[in-house]
Parts: structure tokens; C-alpha cells; sequence
């Protein structure tokens, strides 16, 4: 019988990906993390630094990503790195060539070395200059993309890079649009709403005054990271799949004020003071939920605890510092 192949994360030290490679490890499977920043902290926070292989590696740098491949004898590739939201309209070009030339080369190392799957990390904002046209039901797969941003542009020329080469040379690729991702971790999101609710409770659960210059819009599908990296897991292991295209979130929305309350009724002694300035990005001011029931059918998924309880409750003391 052979052995079993590892799976590969890439970014696989940030939020998403090391939670996904704790997932991964307790269903027994093998885990690569590669990362150009490699967030060890991170690792030792979940306590798998020493149960996931640890390789310090640029997207960009196609030959040691590749031979990376080989050495590890990887059959899966999670793809997860990039510059995300704001981070990419700042530096547009940058931003660009991460997320497009990033994935091409994982794309790429799968047709050469002919790998089982590759899932990549996408967006909702994919779809966000046609939410006027959708209405306020759940977004289903079927939306099609329209970008507001560069970073969501740069999402929707991946998802297109992907859908190429499974349909030119048989990749088995899939893409899982996340919503908006928040939770505790060693470093907080560079996206300017989720990285703002990261403060938020950060400084709540130390029992710190916290003032919120608040930018993400009236309503908002907040979507905790375990629930994301277990979604990304499952379509990882997942097998007969009937399509290539995922939406992962909650299925509902909370306004920020609704958050707040929350937080306060949890943490009674929690001191947040919010002022609210015009939406980042011009995304949006309240996109409506993802309809998620494709994912349940086809990965078994499932999302975890409500928001906020989840997130307090996996908030260690002194995290996110």
C-alpha cells in the first residue's frame, strides 16, 4: 500500500491556514506549512509546532516551490497566501503579482507534478458590483463576478486561472469564497473591519477601553476563522464533487452595533466606543448573507458556535499580543 501524501498549506502560519493545519492533523493526515513569514507563535499557540512540517518558502520563487513539492511528497495544496483587502489597494501591483503570479505557480506545480487537488482561498467581494442587481436573498454560486476592488479582481482572475487548468489539464481545483473572516490569533487581519473587531475583543477580554474608528459598513456576514478552516479541511478530503465553486460563511448577517451588544452582554465590563467613517473600498454598505447549502451537502459542513461566544471563548488571555 502506498503512503500516504502530505497536504501543503500555503500561508499556512497565518489565521486560516494553521488552524486548518490542526484540523488536517487530527484526521490524521500529514501537513506542510509554507510561509515567508513564518509565524511560529502561531504554531505553538495550537501546539502543532512540532507536528506539522515547517518549510520558510517565497509563492513567488517557482523552482524552490516546486522542488518544495517534491521533497514532501505533497498530493494537496491548500492555497491561502496573499495580500488581502486594503493591503492590495495600497500596493496595487504587488498585491497583483502575489495573488495572480502566487496561484499561477500553484496551478502550475499541479499540472507538472500532477497533484490530487488545489484549493484556493477566495472572496465574496467577488461578486460585489452585481449585489445590486441579486437583491437581499442569500448569495448562491450562481452570482457572477463583478469587481469593486483590485484585490477582488485579483480573486476572480484565480478562480479563472483555476477553472482553466482543470478544464485544460485536468487539475483538480476548487475555490471556496470565504465571508468576512474574524478571529483571536497571534497577529491580527490586515483588512481594516476584521482587524477592528479583532481589536475590539482583544481589548475587551483584558478588560481595556477600546475606540473604534469603524469603516465596514451598516451590516456584515462575520465569519469565524475555525469555521473557515474547517470548511477549507473538508474540501481538501472531500471526495466526489460535483463542482468546483464554494461559498463559506455563516448564512446570516450582524450589524456592527448587533456585534457590540454582544460583546458587552458577554463581557459586561467591556468599553467600546465606536465612530463611524465612509465604507472601505467602496464596497457595499450591507451585502446580503452566502447561501451556504452547497457546501453542506457536498463537504458535510457545518459552522461552528454563533458569533460572538465562539470568539470569546477561544480567546485566550494575552493572545492576539
Amino acid at each position: 500500500m502506498a503512503e500516504k501524501k502530505s497536504i501543503l498549506i500555503t500561508g499556512g502560519t497565518g489565521l486560516v491556514g494553521s488552524h486548518a493545519a490542526a484540523y488536517l492533523l487530527e484526521r490524521g493526515e500529514k501537513v506542510i506549512v509554507f510561509d515567508v513569514a513564518i509565524n511560529e507563535r502561531q504554531l505553538s499557540l495550537l501546539g502543532i509546532q512540532d507536528k506539522v512540517t515547517v518549510v520558510r518558502g517565497d509563492i513567488l520563487d517557482f523552482p524552490y516551490f516546486l522542488e518544495t513539492l517534491q521533497k514532501h511528497d505533497v498530493g494537496k495544496v491548500a492555497h491561502l497566501a496573499g495580500f488581502i483587502g486594503e493591503e492590495v489597494d495600497r500596493r496595487p501591483f504587488t498585491g497583483i503579482r502575489v495573488n495572480l503570479m502566487g496561484t499561477a505557480h500553484v496551478l502550475e506545480a499541479a499540472r507538472i507534478l500532477k497533484l490530487d487537488r488545489v484549493v484556493l482561498s477566495s472572496s465574496s467581494t467577488v461578486f460585489y458590483g452585481n449585489i445590486n442587481e441579486w437583491g437581499n436573498r442569500p448569495v448562491d454560486e450562481s452570482i457572477q463576478p463583478s469587481s469593486l476592488s483590485v484585490y477582488a479582481a485579483t480573486k476572480v482572475g484565480a478562480e479563472q486561472l483555476g477553472y482553466a487548468y482543470a478544464n485544460r489539464y485536468g487539475v483538480d481545483f476548487i475555490a471556496l469564497r470565504y465571508a468576512a473572516i474574524i478571529g483571536p490569533g497571534s497577529v491580527g487581519m490586515k483588512a481594516g473591519r476584521e482587524q477592528s473587531v479583532f481589536e475590539m475583543v482583544r481589548k475587551s477580554v483584558r478588560g481595556e477601553p477600546v475606540s473604534i474608528q469603524w469603516n465596514g459598513g451598516e451590516r456584515q456576514e462575520w465569519y469565524y476563522m475555525k469555521d473557515a478552516s474547517w470548511g477549507t479541511a473538508l474540501a481538501l478530503t472531500a471526495t466526489g464533487l460535483e463542482h468546483r465553486l464554494f461559498h463559506l460563511g455563516n448564512g446570516e448577517t450582524q450589524s456592527i452595533d448587533e456585534l457590540v451588544a454582544l460583546i458587552e452582554k458577554k463581557l459586561p465590563g467591556a468599553k467600546i466606543s465606536l465612530t463611524k467613517v465612509p465604507r472601505a473600498l467602496g464596497y457595499p454598505t450591507s451585502p446580503p448573507p452566502l447561501d451556504i447549502s452547497r457546501a453542506r451537502k457536498a463537504l458535510g459542513y457545518l459552522k461552528l458556535p454563533p458569533l460572538p461566544q465562539s470568539i470569546i471563548a477561544g480567546w485566550p488571555r494575552g493572545a492576539g499580543t
